[in-house]
């Protein structure tokens, strides 16, 4: 190999190295947060409502959760930026909003509170471990568990009870779906606050899992509903 080439090599190399020593160094940094081990929640919900939000978040198929690393974490990153800066604004895969719905409520319910710089990279972290760590039964029952539901409700089973005074295995298809559209921004999509809002989605997302959307389905999964007191 001619010196010319070898220094070509280099002077390839060393833009190379300097780039995955800082996309690793960042990763390490969050996950230096984190603790060593990591659980899963451990209530197993019906495959029925799995399901139904797998599909929910643009899912097919059986639930699939791809294993992450720092370099395709990256990679997805950099895409969902250049795709916003032009203009292009696509959903994220169905895996990736279940892990980070995981990974952000994890983190906000830890303490102390990280500054705010560390905190967003102890979510990718947090991201990219469940990925590897955890079964894709677990990411997506960890996310129904834990997810904020709005009217103090968080995870599915607290969800049904606060907003129809039932337990989960009661609930209706249509209910559990307006329940799933309450995921989506419980306050912005309340059904008593925001009926018209709230009809929006579910019909959006009814289409989504292929079930009714018409104002039957609708009258079905808010016939049980306990209203509030709106702000």
């Amino acid at each position: 190999m001619s010196t010319g080439l070898k220094w070509l090599c280099v002077a390839v190399a060393i833009p190379v190295v300097i780039v995955l020593a800082a996309i690793y160094g960042a990763y390490w940094y969050g996950a230096s947060a984190l603790p060593a081990e990591i659980k899963p929640g451990d209530r197993e919900y019906p495959a029925g409502i799995r399901r139904m939000y797998w599909h929910s978040l643009g899912g097919a198929g059986d639930i699939r959760i791809r294993r992450l690393n720092p370099l395709t974490m990256t990679w997805t990153v950099f895409r969902t930026v250049e795709n916003a800066g032009n203009g292009r604004i696509e959903p994220s895969p169905p895996d990736l909003q279940l892990l980070t719905s995981v990974a952000r409520t994890r983190i906000s319910g830890a303490g102390p509170k990280l500054p705010a710089f560390r905190r967003s990279l102890a979510e990718i972290a947090l991201v990219i471990r469940t990925s590897r760590e955890w079964s894709a039964r677990q990411v997506i029952d960890t996310a129904l568990a834990e997810q904020w539901f709005g009217r103090g409700a968080r995870g599915v089973d607290e969800a049904a009870s606060t907003y129809f005074g039932i337990p989960t295995g009661e609930l209706s298809a249509e209910e559990a779906l307006g329940l799933l559209v309450l995921e989506h921004g419980p306050s912005y999509f309340d059904p008593t606050c925001h009926r018209d809002r709230f009809v929006e989605r579910y019909k959006f997302l009814a289409r989504r899992v292929g079930m009714p959307a018409g104002d039957d389905a609708i009258g079905r999964a808010t016939a049980r509903l306990r209203t509030t007191e709106c702000h």
